[in-house]
């Protein structure tokens, strides 16, 4: 989860992402608030596949959890021209996805001129594909609501001292195999208390309330006759939380 989350393979890796807001979306039986990046031009990063984050009240949230089902390696910095591109996901990706969608939407700008990203455009790219039955959004009640899976205060800063390092100000992907993590005791101590409540509360959890990537991609057909509406998304469906 992949705008927190985590992909899951042999380990759980957690992904920070900045803050996103919420879009409403009123079901016949149901009131789901899911977190988004918004919509934005042909030339910033949309970006509606999500990771962890923070609340206004600096509690980490799960966005999504994406179950690993292979990595794929993009072309070269300076081979990704939007046709090489275009290429590229229709060889990995066949009829998975709206390949003009995703590059005019979801990526940083294109630069003709450098064959490559305006933005993110190391020598090696990779991107991971997640497993339709094993992603979602995970979700859990919260008074009339279904809202992202939040931490409380304790879990919360122990998840921002992983994503620290004490060489910058950023926050950074945690693995178990991150040196910052293993070769210190106090942050291995963090990283194992984390990954057992996440597996605890979260992945065996019969509560949560999983939106798979079926529904996801419903809901974001859905979500695209809004963009250009400025303020708050709010969605009204006329489908019970089981039809999702």
């Amino acid at each position: 989860m992949c705008n927190g989350g985590y992909f899951l393979e042999k380990n759980i890796i957690l992904v920070p992402h900045t803050y996103r807001k919420s879009i409403h979306i009123e079901l016949q039986d149901a009131n789901l608030m899911l977190l988004f990046d918004g919509f934005k031009n042909k030339n910033n990063n949309e970006d509606p596949y999500i990771f962890m984050t923070k609340d206004e009240d600096n509690h980490y949230m799960i966005d999504t959890v994406i179950e690993s089902e292979t990595i794929i390696e993009w072309p070269l910095k300076g081979d990704r021209s939007k046709e090489q591109l275009k290429r590229f996901f229709a060889e990995n990706l066949g009829d998975e996805i709206d390949i003009d969608d995703v590059i005019d939407h979801h990526l940083p700008g294109i630069s003709e001129e450098k064959n490559d990203l305006t933005e993110h455009c190391n020598i090696t790219l990779r991107t991971c594909i997640g497993n339709k039955e094993g992603s979602y959004l995970p979700l859990i009640k919260y008074g009339e609501k279904y809202k992202s899976f939040t931490f409380n205060k304790e879990y919360s800063q122990k998840i921002q001292n992983l994503f620290k390092t004490d060489k910058n100000a950023g926050n950074y992907v945690v693995k178990k195999s991150t040196p910052r993590i293993c070769d210190d005791s106090n942050k291995m101590k963090d990283y194992d208390d984390v990954i057992q409540y996440i597996e605890s509360e979260v992945l065996n959890n019969d509560n949560i309330y999983k939106v798979d990537a079926t529904k996801i991609k419903g809901l974001y057909s859905e979500l695209k006759s809004k963009r250009g509406k400025k303020g708050p998304i709010e969605l009204k469906i006329n489908k019970s939380l089981n039809e999702l």
